[in-house]
């Protein structure tokens, strides 16, 4: 399979995944709203910050590490440097995972009373201080698998988790139901560590199946024998080697250090990110309050904000995320065999892609931003949001292929310190702007942030390796394409007697017209630069 093809199966498959994911928890809230309740639900989320604290620190980085690692090794045909990797990571993992999880089965009490506020979530943290090992589990060998390209491994395992999670909730809600007895919110935390439990096993299991299936020449690097590869027999008299434990040990001692020298930066920094994360909610309302707003009014801001714009503005990250998740064992296998014109092209198509997405969503909520708003949520002040906010997205989906890239490069210190800088200024618009220019002053701190980890990203990167970015054809090129479908939308809004805005026929309508401007003019382009190609070759 060629890099090109992994890249676009790879991306499928996971785009898939993670959108059947997304509507099965879509189906997921409606019952749990209606059997758990809006209470229940919300004082299940109060721990998940918690819970992103301690996989932040139990497995934080490991898995770019051994998806790098993995993917490195069996670029050299060496499966059992990659077994080593995988088997570091997993100690490591583990060991941290114990820990963390003991600390908060142990503090669950105090936790809950002096953090969360809520005496409720300390039997919720406790059980999902059990899911910690398992999630533990799912993440390094899902690092592992991407590093191999077995992308449909990782793929199933976020499906399986997803239908275990809600199966085990509805399995016992039916018990309940049946006793007469109203359905427990300890039943989310149960599903939750059922989902990992269930993950977990389907990956072990599928790496314990693999282990007998190495490749030849694997096989010949592994045994130090070259004539494996090449279809003669090794010598019978050479002397068979002497097993010893302590190298064996010393080796797995050293990937282990390998390991916590990629990952602990990357640790930190999602810790860290955590910590301001929970700091910018906590500051967020209070500071909406100063600008002038009354309680409920700036409780009411932030949850359209956070409950409503940015998920609609990030769901696009399905298929940018997936991306970069393959982006880094590609440019790992490419940059540890020294194939500067492959590592090249796969970071130029990558960026294409991602800026192409990023200017379609750019043009299409500013198109139908309004329209979005009052549809899906009901709330014209989240259409206004969606508009203030639609010149995000081509920065947000670059910045998440570019900073896979980086991983896959090695350059794991310098993304942990540019997100870090990045958050730190939002976190300091929150502080400064907010209170004179009101949630402008956010946005504008949401801009300064996501550009500058953009344009240090991409400094970064042309520093690190061979990248050359045509301004006409990279960026001028999707703005043209999208200009053009968007005044032949509104040339043929003016034409055509079209159903009025505001309902979800002229909505799908619109949408579609535009789409299909697109899609016409950007196969033509594409079939004038293919007959361009093929007269050079003529030539």
């Amino acid at each position: 399979m060629t890099q090109k093809q992994f890249l676009l199966r790879g991306t499928f498959l996971l785009t898939a995944a993670g959108a059947a994911t997304r509507i099965l928890g879509f189906f997921y809230r409606i019952f749990l709203s209606r059997t758990i309740g809006a209470e229940g639900i919300g004082i299940f989320h109060l721990t998940m910050p918690v819970y992103a604290f301690c996989m932040a620190a139990a497995s934080g980085g490991i898995q770019t590490a051994i998806s790098r690692y993995c993917a490195e090794n069996f670029a050299r045909n060496n499966k059992k440097g990659a077994d080593r990797i995988l088997l570091a990571g997993l100690c490591v993992s583990l060991l941290l995972s114990a820990l963390t999880a003991s600390l908060v089965y142990r503090n669950a009490d105090r936790i809950a009373e002096v953090f969360l506020a809520e005496a409720r979530c300390a039997a919720l943290l406790r059980i999902l201080a059990f899911s910690l090992p398992f999630s533990v589990i799912h993440t390094c060998l899902g690092g592992y698998f991407i590093g191999k390209k077995q992308v449909k491994i990782p793929a199933s395992a976020q499906i399986i988790e997803q239908l275990f999670r809600i199966g085990f909730v509805f399995f016992f809600y039916r018990i309940t139901a049946k006793n007469g007895r109203p359905l427990s919110v300890s039943a989310m935390a149960l599903g939750q560590a059922a989902g990992e439990l269930c993950s977990a096993g389907y990956c072990t299991l599928r790496c314990l199946l693999q282990r007998g299936s190495i490749p030849a020449d694997a096989k010949a690097v592994g045994n130090g024998c070259a004539a494996v590869s090449s279809g003669r027999s090794c010598p019978k008299d050479l002397p068979p080697k002497k097993s010893s434990r302590s190298p064996k040990i010393r080796g797995l001692l050293e990937e282990c250090r390998k390991i916590i020298v990629v990952s602990a930066p990357l640790s930190a920094n999602r810790m860290l990110i955590c910590v301001l994360q929970g700091i910018e909610a906590a500051l967020l309302p209070q500071q909406l309050m100063r600008s002038g707003l009354g309680s409920s009014a700036a409780l009411s801001m932030y949850g359209t904000l956070n409950g409503m714009t940015m998920p609609l503005l990030l769901f696009p990250t399905a298929i940018t995320g997936a991306l970069g998740t393959l982006l880094l064992p590609a440019v790992s296998e490419a940059r540890v065999l020294d194939r500067k014109r492959q590592l090249a092209k796969t970071i130029e198509i990558s960026f294409r892609v991602s800026l192409l997405l990023g200017i379609i969503c750019f043009h299409i909520f500013c198109l139908f931003g309004n329209d979005l708003g009052n549809l899906l949520f009901g709330s014209p002040l989240a259409g206004r949001f969606i508009l203030r906010l639609a010149w995000l997205c081509p920065f947000l989906y670059l910045n998440t292929t570019l900073v896979s890239v980086l991983h896959g490069l090695g350059k794991t210190f310098a993304v942990s310190l540019q997100n870090s800088i990045g958050f730190a200024v939002r976190l300091a618009a929150v502080v400064l702007l907010v209170p004179s220019r009101g949630i402008d002053g956010y946005f504008l701190g949401l801009f300064a942030s996501q550009f500058l980890i953009f344009a240090a990203t991409l400094v970064t990167l042309r520093q690190s390796a061979p990248l050359r970015l045509p301004v006409f054809s990279v960026f001028g090129q999707p703005l043209l394409l999208c200009a053009a479908g968007t005044c032949g939308l509104l040339l043929l809004q003016r034409i055509l007697p079209l159903p009025r805005n505001g309902s979800w026929t002229a909505l799908m309508l619109r949408a579609g017209i535009y789409l299909g401007f697109l899609a016409v003019l950007g196969l033509g382009a594409a079939g004038r630069k293919t007959g361009g190609h093929k007269k050079q070759e003529d030539a």
